[in-house]
């Protein structure tokens, strides 16, 4: 969870390092929202996903110990 604090706080400031205003903040959802609107018109999917879902499974290290002839 500690990175999706960080995520956030990023979101409060623009692109400069600056503080965002209400208006820049308004300009930041408007401009997603017409990406979001030109994607969907363009064919794009938008896909719902549960929170614990991972993009790469956990794997079991692999070990070569011993397994080089003498």
């Amino acid at each position: 969870m500690a990175s999706s604090k960080s995520s956030d706080s990023k979101s409060l400031f623009d692109e400069s390092g600056q503080l965002r205003s209400s208006r820049s903040t308004e300009e930041v959802r408007s401009k997603l929202s017409t990406d979001v609107e030109a994607f969907l018109a363009s064919g794009g999917r938008i896909e719902v996903v549960d929170r614990n879902v991972r993009g790469d499974p956990v794997k079991k290290p692999k070990s070569n110990y011993g397994s080089r002839p003498i």
